[in-house]
């Protein structure tokens, strides 16, 4: 079975989309969560304004994630983008050994 982590984490990259990305450190940061006493939870560390990430239901492994914690976890993307070369000679056992861009 898959971590909270790592099901957050497949969900954030396949909804960031070309124009965001994931801040793996807010996203951290919103999956380590206390309770708040009245029977939800919110971020162990609060600074930065963290959202505590959502529990893990069928609507958030449907995709349907709060629009707060997405606008906190998603960052967006400036600069140069660079294309992932894929061809036989860029994969070692499966893994990529080399870019371009």
């Amino acid at each position: 079975m898959l971590s909270r982590f790592a099901m957050m984490t497949a969900l954030a990259g396949l909804l960031a989309g070309a124009a965001q990305a994931v801040d793996r450190a807010r996203q951290r940061q919103s999956l380590d969560v206390v309770s708040n006493g009245a029977g939800g939870y919110v971020c162990r560390d609060g600074s930065n304004g963290c959202i505590a990430a959502p529990a893990l239901n069928t609507n958030t492994i449907g995709g349907k994630l709060p629009q707060d914690w997405k606008d906190w976890v998603f960052v967006p993307v400036t600069g140069t983008a660079a294309t992932l070369a894929m061809d036989s000679s860029s994969l070692n056992n499966g893994l990529v050994v080399g870019m371009s861009g």
